[in-house]
């Protein structure tokens, strides 16, 4: 093998691996949009939080995808997952609210065991 040949197949290793690297950090940093943000904080607030399971659902924390019970797509950012299920004594109180409905790309949702008077 030539020298040359060496010289262009280091180049081609070193493109794939900094595009690998490119691809997995930029999914690692997607965040959720301002659209479905609002939509969780306005469930939020017409919630009654006695455990405080939601205390990193604040306004501040621009990324909701790394709220507790909060998942989303690492490629696009929306929410695809809320897994508030009430345990242990750990209950959610209120009111579901329709902003629940801006979050589009939602696939699972799960709010049992939680006490929103009777529904």
């Amino acid at each position: 093998m030539s020298a040359r040949s060496s010289y262009s197949c280091f180049h081609l290793f070193l493109l794939v691996v900094l595009a690998l690297f490119r691809l997995c950090s930029s999914n690692q940093n997607s965040h959720c949009n301002d659209v479905e943000r609002q939509a969780l904080l306005q469930f939020k607030h017409g919630l009654t939080d006695e455990s405080r399971r939601l205390t990193s659902w604040v306004a501040e924390n621009k990324d909701c995808c790394t709220w507790a019970g909060i998942a989303c797509n690492n490629s696009t950012g929306h929410v695809h997952r809320v897994h508030l299920p009430g345990l242990d004594g750990m209950t959610l109180k209120g009111d579901i609210s329709q902003s629940l409905l801006g979050l589009k790309q939602l696939k699972h949702l799960d709010l049992s065991c939680n006490d929103f008077g009777g529904i």
